[in-house]
């Protein structure tokens, strides 16, 4: 359908390499990405958003300052789940993998 209407359609099942994604340390279910695979698939949609699309950087921008507060409060977020994260990687290491080809639904 995508193609049918020229929109490009990105399959993460396929492209998840390019963002490194590790079911082992960067999912917080079988259906959710936990605050790491998040950063690198946010990062991964950013650099194709700044590769095909002529955006504008709307940091500082005071019409857009709730954006800047919702990144402090992630960040912070971020930093404490990492820590934790780091203090549970035995545990965390014994997780089975998913196999590929798992299908991987994002909401927002």
């Amino acid at each position: 359908m995508a193609e049918q209407y020229g929109v490009p359609l990105i399959n993460f099942n396929i492209e998840q390499d390019r963002y490194d994604l590790n079911y082992a340390t960067d999912m917080g279910d079988d259906q959710h990405m936990n605050t790491l695979g998040s950063t690198k698939y946010s990062a991964y949609i950013a650099g194709y958003l700044m590769d095909n699309y002529d955006l504008a950087d709307r940091r500082g921008d005071d019409y857009y300052s709730s954006w800047d507060k919702t990144l402090e409060v992630w960040e912070r977020t971020h930093k404490v789940a990492q820590s934790e994260r780091r203090r549970a990687l035995p545990e965390i290491a014994q997780k089975p993998r998913l196999p590929r080809g798992f299908f991987l639904r994002c909401a927002h």
